[in-house]
């Protein structure tokens, strides 16, 4: 992780500089793909952009890893927020992570009897 950085948190106007290091493992998990989404979309127009002008396809594995259960309800339709031209495909197996989404929005991978991974019909997760 960034152990020499600094984030800048704006709190009642006053800027407050924290080391990344004081933060959590999921804030700093979140920056740290907010960062790469950001710097990536950088190098490739080689000029600086809006966050809504940022467009692509992000694959985030695990995006419930290390984040507080409230955040895990809110970090997609963040992301989705904040890009709103980008295409997000993640992977989590948190059910929390799916409440902030529309049922056209998850795809459900099982494993069938044969021990292959295939889609599952849509519709609630089996108990």
């Amino acid at each position: 992780m960034a152990l020499h950085h600094r984030v800048t948190l704006k709190t009642g106007g006053e800027d407050v500089v924290l080391p990344t290091t004081w933060l959590s493992q999921g804030y700093q998990s979140l920056l740290s793909v907010i960062a790469d989404l950001i710097g990536q979309a950088f190098w490739d127009q080689k000029k600086p952009l809006e966050l809504d002008e940022i467009q692509g396809l992000a694959l985030i594995d695990e995006i419930d890893l290390h984040i507080h259960p409230k955040w895990q309800v809110r970090i997609v339709p963040a992301l989705k927020r904040l890009f709103p031209k980008m295409q997000f495909i993640v992977t989590t197996h948190s059910p929390l992570v799916l409440t902030g989404l529309e049922p056209d929005e998850i795809v459900r991978l099982v494993m069938d009897e044969n021990g292959n991974v295939v889609v599952a019909p849509q519709g609630p997760a089996p108990p």
